[in-house]
């Protein structure tokens, strides 16, 4: 699999986000939304540096639990206004 993804180039991490970014539209949850985030940015970073497929898969682990935390934190920010009017 690895050689099959690898001939694709940074163009699989482009459609993977893509794919996780619809997939936060049937299962909203805002999850796969950062994964696909970080996904983009490694399509983008391979596309500019020409990862090895390890490489892109260490970018692809630590961009994601980046993108969550700040994901987290943002979405975070805007939950504090909505408690007092929990009806809406």
């Amino acid at each position: 699999m690895a050689g099959y993804v690898s001939g694709l180039g940074p163009w699989a991490w482009v459609i993977l986000g893509v794919v996780l970014i619809g997939v936060e539209v049937v299962a909203p949850g805002s999850f796969f939304v950062w994964l696909g985030v970080a996904a983009l940015l490694v399509g983008a970073i391979d596309g500019a540096f020409g990862l090895p497929w390890q490489g892109a898969m260490l970018a692809f682990a630590g961009l994601s639990v980046a993108s969550m935390l700040l994901g987290r934190t943002f979405a975070g920010r805007r939950d504090e206004g909505s408690a007092d009017r929990p009806t809406l």
